[in-house]
């Protein structure tokens, strides 16, 4: 049984939608690290960065999400999940900065 699983991802993405204010450039960046380290229970640590460079503006953000979330076996269909997630925009435009803490739990049942 494999112990640790990393993934590690990255891009980049240009918007092409209707209205000049929303075009942008996306560059982003994702890390995550689940452990196997219980018959059970798998946690898993995340961590997102994006830059996101509109166009027609001289608007720039940068976001930067951290996680900490889990995953318990009850049954081999039944899983309990949960975790929590900071989030922070950093804008070069002060009303569009902010943080928030999101957390979540959930049950699936796999058929």
């Amino acid at each position: 049984m494999q112990k640790y699983t990393a993934k590690v991802t990255g891009g980049f993405a240009k918007d092409d939608v209707d209205g000049t204010l929303k075009k942008k450039s996306d560059t982003i960046f994702k890390a995550s690290l689940s452990a196997n380290l219980f018959p059970k229970f798998t946690p898993t640590i995340g961590f997102n960065y994006a830059n996101y460079d509109y166009d027609n503006l001289s608007r720039k953000d940068n976001y930067y999400s951290y996680s900490l979330k889990g995953v318990y076996i009850i049954t081999s269909n039944i899983f309990v999940s949960g975790g929590v997630t900071y989030t922070k925009t950093d804008s070069n435009e002060n009303a569009y900065d902010y943080s928030k803490t999101v957390s979540e739990v959930s049950v699936s049942y796999s058929f």
